[in-house]
């Protein structure tokens, strides 16, 4: 297996612990800045106050190993220094992690010998009790045995069982491409509520006591700060309300369809959407309808003329819900809404557009939207038949009847000319 320490520090212990590695303790840090390590480890128990496993261990470990070293009882001595880490570098050993203190800190920085410990201790340690070298001890509140991979820099150490490495490592590349992909969105604009999203109704917010509504220029104001209120005031709101759905698509008006196709097309990517070419071809007036993103959201291009066979049409929002939401809406319907005659909306002003079914609306000061749904077989058999509904038309059905049987109709073989 390649050597993935590298690819470890690269990721960092932040993101390994995030994504299966084990974090130590956090009273376990680097001694000197800018310290980082990642190896397998090579583990001695202690004695307590006492360091000879210690020494045993930096004398059998193998070349890359990280010794991790725990005590039977916590005692405040300094159990590794410059001396133990000469010796240690000259066996090819690449850090230290201990479960207590340690000294020289100076020399450790200059010999740039990575040591993660609980802090600075100047007392020695004994060299007489007992301990052991090459198994499993706990260090810093985790089992970590021999051969387990040990990860550290200034966030902190994290250990990964020998047997997770792929696992983990796996993890931790797609947590990283998820973060890099967050920070863009955040760069954008976004915010970590919306990108998260978190439910924030646990948190409150706290309210100006009156008089200390201030402006920055440092004056005072009995007025209370301004909140959204003011807009929605005490309307109903709940969960069972109807709610306008996705954006569908919008209404445009230009004097050459087709101009403006080529202009969108060049500028700005749309391309026209093919599912719906019967609206702009199988009769004259209709909109062609163009997307860039693969017909999720549409603009409706509607050529300006006085042949126009459909009601004047404005510039308009469309606004597309689910099957049930939409037949809900319609049985609800007079409900204060008016259309574009400005008469109350009724279920007799649904449109059947062949392909969609729409309301067109408006709100009190004139601007014009469509709530759609592309059901048409479901809604036709479970609103428009049962209720009985006498549908408005913009033109003969038998102009999409024709348009579809062309569609489907099989086409000639190609003949390639002989000489």
């Amino acid at each position: 297996m390649t050597d993935p320490s590298a690819e470890l520090l690269e990721l960092g212990a932040a993101t390994l612990g995030e994504s299966g590695a084990t974090p130590m303790d956090p009273g376990i840090a680097a001694i000197w800045t800018g310290a980082t390590v990642a190896g397998p480890a090579f583990v001695a128990a202690c004695g307590a106050a006492d360091n000879l496993a210690l020494h045993v261990a930096a004398a059998e470990a193998p070349p890359g190993s990280v010794l991790c070293v725990g005590f039977d009882a916590p005692a405040d001595r300094g159990y590794w220094g410059e001396v133990l880490t000469t010796g240690a570098q000259a066996r090819g050993l690449v850090g230290l992690v201990i479960d207590g203190g340690v000294r020289d800190a100076d020399a450790l920085e200059r010999l740039a010998f990575p040591v993660f410990a609980r802090g600075l201790v100047l007392r020695g340690a004994t060299k007489t009790r007992s301990g052991a070298v090459g198994g499993t001890t706990d260090v810093g509140g985790v089992a970590v045995s021999t051969g387990d991979w040990i990860v550290g820099d200034r966030d902190g150490v994290v250990v990964i069982p020998h047997d997770q490495l792929g696992d983990v490592l796996g993890a931790g590349h797609e947590r990283a491409a998820k973060e890099a992909a967050m920070f863009t969105a955040l760069r954008s604009g976004s915010t970590t509520v919306q990108l998260l999203d978190l439910d924030t109704t646990a948190v409150t917010r706290p309210t100006r006591p009156s008089g200390l509504a201030g402006r920055d220029d440092g004056t005072r104001s009995d007025r209370p700060p301004p909140t959204l209120d003011i807009y929605v005031g005490t309307m109903q709101t709940d969960g069972s309300a109807f709610r306008m759905g996705r954006l569908d698509h919008v209404h445009i008006r230009v004097p050459d369809r087709a101009e403006a196709a080529r202009w969108y097309a060049e500028h700005l990517g749309f391309e026209p959407v093919d599912a719906y070419a019967f609206w702009a071809t199988g009769f004259e007036g209709g909109p062609l309808q163009i997307s860039a993103d693969g017909g999720r959201t549409m603009l409706a291009l509607f050529e300006a003329s006085d042949a126009h066979p459909m009601v004047p049409q404005q510039t308009g929002i469309a606004f597309s819900v689910d099957a049930d939401s939409f037949m809900s809406f319609a049985r609800s319907l007079p409900c204060g809404i008016d259309n574009p005659r400005g008469e109350r909306l009724a279920l007799t002003d649904l449109v059947d557009f062949d392909m969609c079914w729409a309301f067109e609306l408006v709100d009190p000061w004139g601007n014009q939207y469509e709530l759609n749904r592309y059901d048409h077989d479901r809604i036709r058999a479970e609103l428009v038949e049962p209720d009985a509904v006498e549908v408005v038309r913009y033109w003969p059905p038998e102009l999409y009847t024709a348009h579809r049987n062309a569609v489907a109709a099989p086409q000639p073989p190609s003949v390639t000319p002989t000489t």
